[in-house]
């Protein structure tokens, strides 16, 4: 018989609720995949600790009993997305303090079985999972749970759990800019992000861009990223041999409305129809994406097939979208592509609304 060894995935979240004490409750085993052809038990629980010692007192209480965890901070770096900075010169000791929960606070648990190792991959579906664990919590008690450390995984072994922390460290080299070069750019974002002809769009994906710095969870940021992407993209009219096509058909649509009484699921459907129908005017987002981003390897000769890449991302932001998942291997180089993508597409905008080369 092949052991299995169990693994706990824990997911440390304040609450706004006052929640039970010592409390330890979980659902029945199901099957999970994970990775390409592992089948592991899972099950899923929560545990709450100690309450605050006031209600309304949410600064932060030690109170020494439950699991250790790590916080997601070491002291002295500087962190962004799920990474650590440094510049080339720096030589950093990288430590990582565990502690027990605060008052307040809960642990969602995913623990799965498995024979042998966990897949490298595994990481992400456990995360998902106890996310959404955290959503519906939050949608049943209006709680605002929030996380307040990177979920982690142990290995269960004897006498306590073995855990499995690691940090990833970037490189960037770490400038100062000159005043001059901050003036410009605040004139930039004056005359293009705020009175400029694209200013709501390029704001919107700006922000988008932007957020994506402090989210801690790659599909969000892949999500984000995409998005921003389609902000940037311009809608583009179907060719005209479409758009008499659909004309006939808005034509004969409009007929059969007059046709039904405004109060009926017949009218409705109809109306609904006719809204897809002068969506269809335009090419699909996809298509505007693609196209965009040609326009932006034309004006960047530098970057190599900018419209297939694209479309392969958003291709891959469907599959995410439409089937829930994307292997985590696959999805830190889909991250990659996009955030590349993304800052090129930005640049294009920037030049081109300002008639400069951006602000230096």
């Amino acid at each position: 018989m092949i052991e299995l060894q169990r693994y706990l995935a824990t997911l440390r979240c304040r609450t706004w609720h006052s929640w039970p004490e010592n409390l330890r409750v979980g659902t029945s085993g199901f099957h999970l995949q994970l990775g390409a052809d592992v089948q592991a038990t899972a099950r899923v629980a929560v545990a709450a600790y100690l309450r605050r010692s006031v209600a309304h007192d949410y600064s932060s209480e030690r109170a020494d009993v439950g699991p250790l965890v790590w916080r997601g901070e070491v002291p002295g770096l500087y962190s962004v997305r799920d990474r650590l900075l440094k510049a080339p010169e720096d030589v950093i000791p990288v430590s990582l303090e565990h502690e027990p929960p605060r008052r307040g606070e809960i642990d969602i648990l995913v623990a799965v079985d498995v024979p042998g190792d966990l897949p490298r991959d595994a990481g992400g579906a456990l995360r998902s999972i106890a996310l959404a664990l955290v959503a519906l919590f939050n949608l049943r008690f209006r709680d605002h749970l929030v996380a307040c450390a990177p979920i982690q995984v142990s290995a269960i072994v004897r006498g306590g759990r073995q855990f499995d922390n690691s940090v990833t460290i970037a490189v960037e080299r770490r400038e100062e800019p000159t005043p001059e070069a901050i003036q410009r750019t605040l004139k930039e974002f004056h005359d293009t992000v705020l009175v400029g002809p694209r200013a709501s769009k390029l704001q919107t994906a700006l922000e988008l861009y932007g957020a994506q710095s402090s989210e801690r969870d790659s599909k969000v940021r892949f999500l984000l990223l995409v998005m921003a992407l389609e902000c940037l993209a311009t809608p583009v009219v179907k060719h005209p041999v479409a758009l008499r096509l659909i004309a006939k058909w808005q034509s004969e649509l409009t007929i059969e409305k007059e046709r039904v009484a405004q109060s009926t699921l017949e009218h409705a459907a109809l109306e609904s129809l006719e809204r897809e129908l002068l969506f269809r005017r335009h090419d699909s987002i996809r298509s505007q994406v693609r196209r965009f981003m040609g326009t932006v390897a034309e004006f960047d000769k530098g970057k190599a097939d900018l419209s297939g890449r694209a479309a392969k991302v958003y291709d891959k932001r469907s599959s995410l979208v439409h089937d829930g998942q994307i292997p985590s291997e696959e999805l830190v180089d889909l991250e990659r592509e996009a955030l590349e993508l993304v800052e090129a597409a930005l640049a294009f905008v920037l030049a081109t609304s300002s008639g400069s080369e951006g602000a230096g």
